[in-house]
């Protein structure tokens, strides 16, 4: 992971050339600053795991580099927790990160902590207004956005009101056509009662 210096002059032999390419291939590219591989570095060489105080996104990008660099569930595990307890305010964000993840488990982490009602209405568990939860889905990975409109979502009929055409009968019993709401049953989706069920749907393949 670390460069070496680079040749004094710059004619180099042949056999100095064919070394220098050899050693720029074995060279690791982690597309992060010097200080949060150092960080990295640590939290995978110490006895004991401790995660340095990190911001939301760099303890994403170390949560990229324990995937890319395949480290042990202690480490990764340790990582997700950190990042729900930063994403307050910040749980949509979260969720669509697992999603370009693919991260399951920190998806259902993330979904554990919202509920149906901010949930359905697009908004943080803490938020004052609602956002826009078709907005919200489309941030996600398109497996993902399929798995979260089947999984809280529930194909049932549906009472609602339309402006229709209706034929109504005069004092004089003469009958006439008018534009009225008319109750209407028609096909719907409605959220799941329980958002416990929900997320328990999210983790399965069904």
């Amino acid at each position: 992971m670390l460069d070496l210096p680079k040749p004094i002059c710059d004619v180099i032999s042949d056999g100095i050339a064919n070394s220098e390419v050899r050693r720029k291939e074995n060279i690791i590219n982690m597309e992060v600053d010097s200080k949060l591989t150092g960080y990295f570095l640590a939290f995978l060489g110490a006895d004991i795991p401790l995660l340095p105080p990190t911001s939301f996104a760099d303890t994403c990008k170390l949560l990229r580099l324990c995937d890319q660099f395949e480290a042990t569930n202690e480490h990764v595990n340790l990582v997700r927790e950190r990042l729900v307890g930063e994403s307050k305010g910040k749980l949509w964000e979260l969720l669509a990160f697992a999603s370009k993840m693919d991260d399951r488990n920190l998806g259902l982490m993330a979904l554990k902590e919202m509920n149906l009602e901010s949930f359905s209405h697009g908004r943080e568990p803490e938020g004052k207004y609602d956002g826009l939860f078709v907005n919200r889905i489309s941030d996600l990975s398109l497996a993902w956005q399929g798995k979260l409109y089947s999984s809280p979502l529930k194909d049932e009929t549906v009472t609602v009101n339309r402006f229709c055409l209706c034929t109504r009968v005069s004092k004089k019993g003469r009958d006439y056509t008018t534009r009225d709401w008319e109750p209407t049953q028609v096909p719907g989706l409605t959220f799941v009662d329980s958002w416990e069920r929900n997320c328990n749907g999210f983790v399965t393949d069904k």
